[in-house]
């Protein structure tokens, strides 16, 4: 931990065999920051052995969008990627839609998969002709609009809205109604507050 602690961001780089975005300097430079203070307090912390799975590159997820997602790669199917966010194995498995999916570069560098452009990964043999709407961000809305009459309905339409924006997002190409999920946060945060400020300006009314 102390070799580690006390390293330039040059052996780093010379250790990952590859360059450090500015992202990464950061996160080193507190992480480094911690660690010295660490084993400052506790000399003995500075020769624990750190596994070298710390600091091992992950794959690199190429979508169409241009967005590159640095993971954990658990399964690649015909049809379908799983991973996980780089670095956190108790992080939630994220499951996309491999018509999503331009390129997969294992942590080594070796590209695993490119899409040539051949055939339709999204909606080929996955049981559905195209992503659908989560019932769950129907519900979220219709709770939502019907809370302005009756509040407490409004409370479940936020929460049901919160849980399905968090399910489109783990599984974006199995699920579309993001949408209808935010416009049910929104409309239920926007009348709870004003129902809040009501409350607050007649009791300031009558007092």
């Amino acid at each position: 931990m102390r070799q580690f602690s006390e390293s330039s961001n040059a052996e780093l780089e010379t250790l990952l065999g590859k360059k450090l975005s500015w992202k990464d300097r950061i996160v080193l430079k507190i992480l480094k920051k911690k660690l010295r203070k660490a084993i400052q307090e506790n000399p003995a912390f500075g020769e624990v052995p750190m596994g070298n799975h710390l600091l091992a590159p992950c794959s690199k997820i190429k979508l169409h969008s241009g967005e590159i997602i640095e993971a954990d790669i658990l399964q690649i199917t015909d049809t379908r990627v799983v991973y996980r966010r780089c670095g956190r194995p108790n992080s939630p498995e994220i499951d996309i839609s491999k018509g999503d999916v331009a390129s997969i570069e294992n942590s080594d560098g070796k590209i695993v998969f490119q899409d040539s452009g051949n055939e339709d990964y999204a909606y080929r043999d996955t049981g559905y002709s195209e992503p659908e709407t989560d019932k769950t961000a129907v519900w979220a809305l219709v709770c939502a609009i019907t809370g302005i009459f009756f509040f407490p309905v409004m409370i479940v339409g936020v929460i049901l809205g919160l849980q399905s924006l968090k399910k489109i997002r783990r599984n974006p190409g199995r699920y579309k109604g993001e949408g209808l999920a935010t416009a049910a946060v929104v409309i239920g945060c926007v009348y709870g507050a004003l129902i809040l400020l009501a409350i607050v300006l007649l009791v300031a009314a009558f007092s």
